[in-house]
């Protein structure tokens, strides 16, 4: 049995495009103001969110600066993607309901501070 594939978070780092068959790719990520180390996610089937990428892009000038900040952003949408992939029959974020969100946070409370009985 095969595991899933599910969404995955990733850094830009330009020292690998050189590999890269596209043209002129460092003129792309600058046009579209992507630094080094910028996160991005890929969807589980390798798409590249451009709505989702794009909020986590214009986090720094809404007020979230720091690097770390931005980091825990798209670390939070990273897991909340993939809970709705493999708890919510692959549902996509922009379908998610107050149902899907009141569950997430169940389920992550649950994890955290799981009770006794």
């Amino acid at each position: 049995m095969s595991t899933p594939v599910i969404a995955d978070l990733y850094p830009t780092l330009r020292v690998r495009l050189a590999s890269c068959t596209a043209p002129i790719p460092a003129d792309v990520l600058d046009r579209f103001g992507v630094r080094e180390g910028q996160p991005f996610i890929l969807c589980a089937d390798g798409s590249y969110n451009v709505d989702l990428n794009r909020f986590l892009r214009e986090l720094p000038s809404w007020g979230v600066r720091a690097e770390n900040s931005v980091a825990a952003y798209a670390r939070d949408l990273t897991l909340f993607v993939r809970f709705l992939e493999t708890s919510r029959h692959g549902k996509r974020i922009w379908a998610c309901d107050g149902e899907d969100l009141r569950a997430y946070e169940r389920v992550r409370l649950w994890r955290t501070w799981p009770t006794t009985a």
